[in-house]
C-alpha cells in the first residue's frame, strides 16, 4: 500500500511492508523522482532491515516509533528537559507538566495506544493484553524463529518480569527453565530485538575492575509488566515488591523516548560497582556525561546521593540528576539537581 504526502518542501511516500525486494526496487524508482520514502512496519523484520541497510547504506535512517510518551498519552506539551541538558539554568526553570496521580495511572496502563485509550474498560484492557502476548508468541516469534521452544520462551517472559530492573543472571534462568545459558542469552536477544526488553549495558569507563560488567534491563512497557504480574490498580502497584523497579523502568523509557523524539544523539548505560554503589542511568551526548538516579519516593536522604556525588566528581560530569516524586526543582548540593518526574 502506498500513501502520498506533499508539501512545498517535501514529497513523501509512506509504504506498508510487503516483500523486501519490492521495497528496495520501489525505493530506487521513487527516490530518482525526488520522493522521500518511508517504510512503516508494526514490528521488526530482520530480513527487511538487513536488505535496507546493505542496499541503501548512507541513504536511509531507521527510526523507532515507540509507545505513547507521557506528553502524548496525557495530551500535554513536550518537556524542554531534553533540549536543556546542556544548561543547568534552563533545567532549573522547567515548569511542571503533569501531576503524580496522572503518571501513576499511565505507569499502570502503559503506552500501547489501544489499551491506554480504553483503560477504563477493564474487560477490553485485559483481553487486549492477553491477545497481544499470544499473538506475539504464536505469530511473530513462531514465524521469525520456527525452531524455538515456545513453551520455554513463554515461561521465560514471565520469569523476566520478576527480574525486570535487575542484573541478569543467566545461570539462574538456565536452571529454572532447564535450558542452556546460550539459549537464555538467545531468549534475551529476541526480547530485545522485538522491542519487549530494554538492555542497559554497564558503564565501564571508570573505576576499572571494581565495575560490574554484567548487563541489566527491564520490560519496556509498564502496562505489560503490570498485567503479567497481576497488578490491576494503583494501590496494587504501590504495594508491589517490584514497584521501585517498575517505576524506574517507566522513567528511563520516558527519558530515552524524549531524547529520541528530539533527535538528540545519545548513548545510555547503567553503573554498578562490586561494593554495590549503583546509578540507574548514565546518558552521554554532546551535553556531556550525566548520571541519573531514579527514586519512587517523595524525598531522598542525602546519604543516598553519595554515589551520584562521587561519580560526578570522578568523571568530571557537568552535574548529576535525581528524579523522584517531589514537588519542586532545586539543587540538592553543588553538583546534584532534583527534578521531579512530573517535570519530564
Amino acid at each position: 500500500m502506498v500513501s502520498c504526502c506533499f508539501s512545498q518542501q517535501l514529497k513523501v511516500l509512506l509504504l506498508q511492508p510487503g516483500r523486501d525486494g519490492v521495497f528496495i526496487h520501489f525505493y530506487s524508482a521513487a527516490n530518482s523522482c525526488g520522493f522521500t520514502v518511508a517504510l512503516t512496519s508494526g514490528s521488526s523484520s530482520p530480513q527487511l532491515l538487513h536488505h535496507i541497510t546493505e542496499t541503501l547504506a548512507g541513504r536511509c535512517a531507521i527510526v523507532e516509533l515507540g509507545t505513547f510518551s507521557w506528553n502524548e498519552g496525557l495530551e500535554k506539551p513536550a518537556s524542554a528537559f531534553y533540549t536543556s541538558l546542556s544548561s543547568l539554568a534552563q533545567l532549573k526553570a522547567l515548569p511542571p507538566l503533569n501531576n503524580h496521580a496522572e503518571l501513576l495511572a499511565q505507569c499502570l496502563s502503559g503506552g500501547y495506544p489501544e489499551p491506554f485509550l480504553n483503560n477504563s474498560n477493564e474487560l477490553f484492557f485485559d483481553q487486549w493484553m492477553e491477545s497481544y502476548i499470544q499473538s506475539y508468541i504464536e505469530r511473530d516469534i513462531r514465524r521469525l524463529f520456527p525452531t524455538l521452544n515456545l513453551d520455554a520462551y513463554q515461561r521465560f517472559i514471565k520469569m523476566l518480569c520478576f527480574a525486570s530492573g535487575e542484573i541478569i543472571n543467566l545461570s539462574n534462568f538456565s536452571r529454572s527453565l532447564g535450558v542452556s545459558q546460550p539459549t537464555v542469552k538467545k531468549y534475551i536477544e529476541i526480547m530485545e530485538g522485538t522491542f519487549m526488553w530494554r538492555m542497559l549495558h554497564s558503564y565501564e569507563k571508570s573505576h576499572g575492575k571494581s565495575v560490574i560488567k554484567m548487563s541489566r534491563g527491564h520490560i519496556r512497557d509498564t502496562g505489560l509488566i503490570c498485567f503479567l504480574l497481576n497488578i490491576h490498580s494503583v494501590d496494587d502497584l504501590k504495594s508491589h515488591p517490584k514497584y521501585g523497579q517498575i517505576w524506574e523502568g517507566f522513567v528511563i523509557e520516558q527519558i530515552l523516548k524524549g531524547l529520541q523524539d528530539h533527535l538528540i544523539t545519545h548513548r545510555f548505560h547503567y553503573y554498578r560497582t562490586r561494593s554495590k554503589a549503583e546509578i540507574d542511568l548514565i546518558i552521554e551526548g554532546r551535553f556531556g556525561t550525566i548520571p541519573v538516579e531514579i527514586k519512587a519516593s517523595y524525598s531522598t536522604p542525602k546519604n543516598q546521593l553519595r554515589t551520584l556525588e562521587d561519580f560526578v566528581v570522578r568523571n568530571q560530569c557537568p552535574y548529576g540528576v535525581l528524579i523522584n516524586n517531589g514537588d519542586d526543582i532545586y539543587m540538592l548540593s553543588e553538583n546534584i539537581i532534583q527534578i521531579p518526574a512530573n517535570y519530564l
